[in-house]
């Protein structure tokens, strides 16, 4: 809740302070107000942007709880807030002058609103990545499956063995894939969700375990279960910190599994 309420704040903070240099920027402040300073304009805007918009953020949150719909709800926040904070401030305005202002807001409003209209766009790309397993047959004659993410247009983003990926670790609607590459430990992000990713490795008989909520681990890279009954925590080669298993998970299928390996 904490978090949440300090990114309100700070976003609402970025778009006073942009509302504010902008229509500086294009001589706003030079309109007659009725006895107002240039200073005090100043103070208005930013409180007026800065509490307008951690109102609607929290009012559309009740409307749009789905993490998905943070986009559309930024869009309508930043729309309504400067429709609001613009109408109050014409009053302030001599008269026949008001409508221009409230313009000016308005027209400066749509480049955050483009930019995330932007990132929405990207995510909506990124989310339609393909998850497959190839096979490639090694000088040996083994057969490796291997685990590739592409985009929709045939670019591999992400490729490699299933048996060199360490643990899939979720991150908000992406995830942090935990891989040895060149026996160097590497990090890679993608937008892809940890079930999809769960899914295809069951399909194809990879095992891999789900042990948590944001994890799916490789067995062979379990190097100890530390922990007593509902508080299990697994250390993985390669990792620096042990990753915790949920109450649900069922750890002596999971010790059987290491025992046979």
């Amino acid at each position: 809740m904490k978090k949440v309420l300090s990114n309100i704040i700070l976003v609402s903070l970025l778009f006073a302070g942009y509302q504010l240099v902008v229509l500086n920027l294009i001589e706003v402040t030079s309109f007659s107000f009725i006895n107002l300073s240039n200073g005090l304009f100043s103070l208005i805007i930013v409180v007026g942007f800065f509490l307008g918009n951690v109102f609607f953020s929290v009012i559309l949150k009740s409307f749009f709880k789905d993490p998905e719909k943070i986009f559309l709800r930024s869009v309508i926040n930043f729309l309504l807030t400067s429709l609001v904070v613009g109408f109050g401030l014409t009053h302030l305005m001599q008269s026949g002058y008001g409508w221009v202002l409230l313009l000016s807001i308005l027209v400066v409003s749509l480049l955050p609103v483009a930019l995330v209209f932007w990132f929405y766009l990207l995510g909506e790309i990124q989310s339609k990545l393909i998850l497959s397993i190839s096979h490639s047959e090694e000088p040996n004659e083994f057969i490796r499956e291997e685990i590739v993410i592409s985009n929709p247009s045939g670019k591999i983003l992400f490729k490699a063995a299933s048996s060199n990926v360490i643990a899939f670790e979720a991150n908000d609607n992406y995830v942090m894939i935990h891989f040895i590459k060149d026996s160097e430990p590497i990090k890679q992000m993608e937008r892809i969700s940890l079930k999809k990713i769960e899914d295809l490795l069951r399909r194809n008989g990879i095992i891999f375990f789900r042990v948590h909520k944001s994890f799916i681990v490789n067995p062979t890279f379990i190097t100890e279960v530390l922990g007593v009954s509902q508080a299990y925590k697994l250390k993985l080669s390669h990792l620096q910190d042990a990753i915790p298993v949920s109450r649900q998970f069922d750890i002596e299928a999971l010790n059987k599994n290491l025992g046979n390996s």
